[in-house]
C-alpha cells in the first residue's frame, strides 16, 4: 500500500499507519472499512480488496434500473396543434409505456394503471421557455392512473398549448 505525502502522513512510516500505531482524534479508516497491505510496503500481506458493509446486491443499477427501489420516467415532450405530446423517452422504469393525450388547450394526461400511488409519486415539469408556446408548465398526480398538467402562457396570462420545443417531464415513484 502506498500513501501519499500529506500533512496526516508525514514523517510516519507506512507500517506505522497500517498497524494503527497513530494517536489521533479520528480514525484514519471509516467504520466498516479496512485496510490491508498489498505486499508492497513492507508488511508482506496479501492483496485483498477493501471490505465494507455496503450490499452490492441490493444495489446493482445495471440490472435492477432503480435505485433504492425509486422508478422514474423522463422525456422530452413535443407537442403541434391538437395533437397529443409526443414523448422521446430517455429513461422508463415504470413497467410500461405511459399513454399521453390532450383534453383542451394546453390540458395534458399521461395515463398508466396503477403507476403513480398517493404519497409516492412526484412529477417535476420543465417547459422549453424559449422555443415553445408556453411559459409555465404545472400538475401533478390526479389518481393512481392520471398524472395531469396544464401550460399557460404569461402575457396575456391564458391556457397554451406546449407548442415547439422539447419540454421535460420526470417523474418519480417511491417504492411502498
Amino acid at each position: 500500500m502506498v500513501f501519499r505525502k500529506s500533512r496526516i502522513f508525514r514523517g510516519r512510516s507506512e507500517k506505522q499507519l497500517l498497524n494503527g500505531n497513530i494517536a489521533t482524534a479520528k480514525p484514519l479508516v471509516p467504520a466498516g472499512w479496512s485496510i490491508t497491505d498489498t505486499g508492497g510496503g513492507g508488511g508482506g500481506g496479501a492483496q485483498t480488496p477493501w471490505a465494507s458493509n455496503i450490499d452490492a446486491a441490493g444495489f446493482n443499477i445495471t440490472n435492477l434500473g432503480t435505485i433504492n427501489g425509486v422508478k422514474i420516467y423522463r422525456a422530452l415532450l413535443t407537442q403541434s396543434g391538437t395533437d397529443a405530446p409526443v414523448a422521446i423517452i430517455q429513461e422508463n422504469t415504470l413497467g410500461g409505456v405511459p399513454v399521453w393525450s390532450r383534453d383542451a388547450v394546453g390540458e395534458y394526461y399521461i395515463t398508466l394503471a396503477g403507476a403513480f400511488p398517493a404519497g409516492r409519486s412526484m412529477v417535476f415539469f420543465a417547459p422549453d421557455y424559449w422555443f415553445g408556446n408556453c411559459q409555465i408548465w404545472a400538475g401533478g398526480r390526479d389518481s393512481d392512473d392520471t398524472i395531469a398538467s396544464q401550460s399557460f402562457k404569461l402575457n396575456p396570462s391564458e391556457p397554451a398549448d406546449l407548442g415547439g420545443g422539447q419540454h421535460s417531464i420526470m417523474i418519480l415513484v417511491k417504492p411502498a
